[in-house]
């Protein structure tokens, strides 16, 4: 399936000449990959055997069931869900008293979070302010997150271990 963006900006994670997991290991790849994903535009990936996307030396052999795979495989579907839907990045935030957070939230007729934790520390992240009276629910998680695709949160925040990220789908969220 092939999507324009409305906004054609390309985010490229990784290089043919440089691997990015060589560089930062596997879960902070993982990491980097769903923020680039969920960004507005088009991503652009250069890797695979080393963040365990494999075929397992066939074709035929598709390793499918693998949590790398599934992670991959559920990050484009909402990277191709928010392309089309047109989201637009409301904000970015990178808070002075949570060094190696971030937090993108992109609105359409729901929030659309995007946490991750690129500290060397596990760190707890707010969703008050996104969330008020609205139900939050799991989209994406990279697979050292802890949490699973489809989970509700409850809580008013979030707990994440390093080099980890999650996407949240906040219904009826405050815009």
């Amino acid at each position: 399936m092939s999507v324009t963006p409305h906004n054609p900006v390309h985010w490229r994670v990784g290089s043919l000449t440089s691997r990015c997991s060589a560089k930062f290991g596997k879960e902070r790849s993982q990491a980097l990959t769903l923020v680039a994903a969920l960004l507005p535009g088009q991503l652009v990936l250069n890797y695979g055997d080393e963040v365990e996307l494999s075929t397992g030396g066939s074709y035929q052999e598709l390793n499918l069931d693998d949590p790398s795979v599934k992670f991959f495989k559920q990050t484009l579907k909402a990277s191709i869900a928010l392309t089309m839907s047109q989201t637009q990045a409301r904000e970015y935030v990178t808070p002075e008293d949570k060094p190696g957070i971030f937090v993108m939230n992109r609105v359409n007729e729901n929030n659309f979070i995007v946490v991750a934790n690129f500290g060397a520390e596990q760190a707890s992240v707010p969703l008050e302010i996104y969330k008020g009276e609205g139900t939050t629910k799991v989209v994406v998680a990279t697979p050292n997150a802890g949490i699973a695709v489809d989970e509700n949160i409850t809580t008013g925040e979030i707990q994440l271990p390093p080099d980890s990220a999650v996407a949240l789908e906040i219904r009826n969220a405050r815009k």
